[in-house]
């Protein structure tokens, strides 16, 4: 199973399911628990929601040297460098368990790709689980780091798992603005932290 998928399955999956890393690849068992002759997996190799759900205020760092940073990122994303994550899509997926205590919101530091001269605004949309309740619309005008605090609202039912989706209006190459690299990908917005 690909790290982006990991969180997606074991939000679904029942108690005798098994996620474990075998060798750099993660493997999910159905229904093992209920093997008899099947033997477990040592519990530090095991990949539970419960060991990815940030405790209350436990930041969620996006870099390479967080190592289950990919396992929060879904479709959408490039890949994981030293300061965060570059969005490399039309639309990028945070999957993130929901925490155990109640939450009003959730704060994204992120950085937008804005180029002055060349491409002046980001727009982004945000979106819950798919909930219009939940829908968010930002306008950047600048390439700063910048906080994007989504509110919760107590009567949406988020269930084990909080699918946010980032929407670029006008994802954009830095090779297409000719800045000076060739750099293919389609930014919108960069994550560093949740």
């Amino acid at each position: 199973v690909e790290d982006s998928f990991v969180l997606p399955i074991l939000s679904k999956a029942n108690n005798d399911s098994l996620m474990f890393k075998l060798d750099g690849m993660n493997v999910f068992l159905p229904n093992w628990r209920k093997c008899a002759d099947c033997l477990l997996p040592n519990e530090n190799l095991l990949i539970t929601i419960n060991k990815l759900r940030p405790t209350l205020q436990e930041k969620i760092i996006f870099s390479s040297a967080n190592k289950n940073a990919s396992y929060y990122l879904g479709q959408g994303w490039s890949w994981l460098e030293g300061w965060g994550v570059w969005s490399d899509a039309a639309s990028s997926i945070i999957n993130l368990p929901v925490p155990k205590n109640k939450i009003n919101g959730i704060n994204l530091r992120v950085k937008p790709f804005v180029v002055t001269g060349k491409k002046q605004e980001q727009v982004v949309e945000i979106f819950i689980n798919e909930a219009p309740i939940t829908y968010q619309k930002i306008v950047f005008n600048e390439s700063t780091l910048s906080t994007i605090t989504i509110p919760l609202d107590a009567k949406l039912n988020l269930g084990n798992l909080m699918s946010i989706k980032i929407s670029i209006e006008k994802p954009i190459s830095p090779r297409s603005l000719q800045i000076g690299n060739d750099d293919d990908r389609k930014l919108g917005i960069a994550l560093i932290d949740a």
